[in-house]
């Protein structure tokens, strides 16, 4: 499960469908305060294409708002994952 700390979010060994509403409100909560969204991707072991959906959704989102989206680090399987969909250069991994 994905937790916030020192205005990061840090996404958990897992993350799919069952926790991505869980995951966007998080990652907007983290915008809203400083007007950019950090993820730490670094621990992802296995993450679904709902989860990655939603954060190219987010991301463009954000975009529109004249805020962003980046990654402090991202593991060897979440960008597999994200290249896989063809997800990996919109989500900046």
């Amino acid at each position: 499960m994905a937790e916030i700390e020192q205005g990061v979010l840090k996404l958990g060994r897992v993350e799919g469908i069952d926790t991505a509403e869980e995951l966007l409100a998080k990652l907007r909560a983290i915008a809203d305060e400083s007007e950019a969204a950090k993820i730490d991707g670094s621990a992802v072991i296995s993450v679904d294409s709902t989860t990655l959906q939603m954060l190219v959704v987010l991301h463009r989102e954000l975009t529109q708002e004249g805020s962003n989206m980046s990654w402090v680090d991202a593991s060897a399987k979440l960008k597999k994952s994200a290249t896989m969909l063809g997800l990996a250069q919109e989500l900046g991994l």
